[in-house]
């Protein structure tokens, strides 16, 4: 752990560096103390949807998003219960829309029932599910359970933040709904604070601990800026916040990776401020920015300049 405190501390000093230029130049090739040699040499890096040509070669993935989540009130036995049931409920109970049933051959009975891990790991749903939703969740034959246990050859992780988890006291008894059915209420930030903690590093033993420590690419990990319109250029390129949450990220990956978590590869999110799903384009994930008013012409952002260092170091 003083390793990993050093490390972001020597970070936050190149991020407090660049943010500090009265001229906007870019990166210089300062030494970089923790970089992709800390790594295994078969591990692979990359950015935006570069993710998806690993993901084309597999036989049988499953693509999850998810965050992590931890108590709101650390000494609450109902909140520490809530927070390990909303990631029951959650963790990659995602509506992906993947041709699960054309690209790989599964059933479209296997699709409908298998969305999330615990199923592939187990042959069935987690024990929170089955005792709060009851026979409202569908039902796992003998041979359907056979048939998706163990049925794939790696995990893809969407990751990118962490929530509170609080128990819900009163959850709705009369309408009820998949949101609704976890009891459990989230939040970002607890007394006006966000969020700080080692969430990557939490969920990857989580996944090495629960589902049998399967091969992981981490297929989108990122951060967004607000798409600021009055903002100069040069100023949208000083993205300090983005360095040093990638940096974070990366160490607490390399020390999962390091006590025995069977992580493969590191997509970030994205190459170029893009168009989100949910967002459009109010928000800006880039390494490299793109000047929609003029033509789209691209720069380097002080992260893409950052990131192409701990790869090249």
């Amino acid at each position: 752990m003083a390793t990993v405190q050093a490390a972001s501390f020597l970070h936050f000093v190149i991020v407090a560096s660049l943010l500090a230029s009265t001229h906007g130049a870019k990166p210089s090739r300062y030494s970089m103390p923790f970089n992709r040699t800390s790594f295994p040499k078969d591990f692979t890096f990359g950015s935006g949807t570069a993710a998806y040509q690993v993901r084309s070669r597999a036989l049988r993935e499953l693509h999850i998003v998810t965050n992590w989540f931890i108590p709101k009130s650390p000494k609450s036995e109902e909140d520490i219960k809530a927070a390990y049931r909303i990631l029951d409920f959650l963790f990659g109970w995602w509506p992906s829309h993947f041709g699960y049933e054309d690209s790989n051959s599964y059933t479209l009975i296997v699709t409908k029932l298998c969305r999330f891990l615990n199923p592939l790991t187990y042959g069935d749903y987690p024990e929170s599910m089955k005792s709060i939703v009851g026979h409202r969740l569908p039902k796992f034959t003998k041979e359907q359970s056979a048939m998706v246990k163990g049925s794939i050859d790696f995990l893809g992780v969407n990751y990118y933040t962490t929530n509170y988890a609080t128990n819900n006291e009163a959850p709705n008894k009369v309408n009820f709904s998949y949101s609704g059915d976890s009891q459990t209420i989230l939040s970002t930030s607890k007394g006006g604070h966000p969020i700080s903690t080692p969430g990557m590093y939490d969920l990857m033993l989580s996944i090495r601990d629960k589902y049998k420590n399967p091969p992981i690419y981490i297929t989108e990990n990122g951060l967004a800026d607000a798409n600021n319109a009055s903002l100069p250029v040069k100023e949208a390129l000083k993205d300090g916040l983005r360095i040093r949450y990638l940096a974070n990220h990366l160490q607490y990956l390399s020390k999962a990776i390091k006590e025995g978590v069977n992580v493969k590869g590191y997509y970030q999110w994205a190459f170029w401020d893009d168009f989100e799903w949910d967002a459009g384009y109010t928000v800006r994930f880039g390494l490299n920015y793109i000047d929609f008013k003029n033509n789209v012409k691209r720069y380097m952002k002080y992260s893409a300049y950052w990131f192409k260092m701990f790869l090249l170091h």
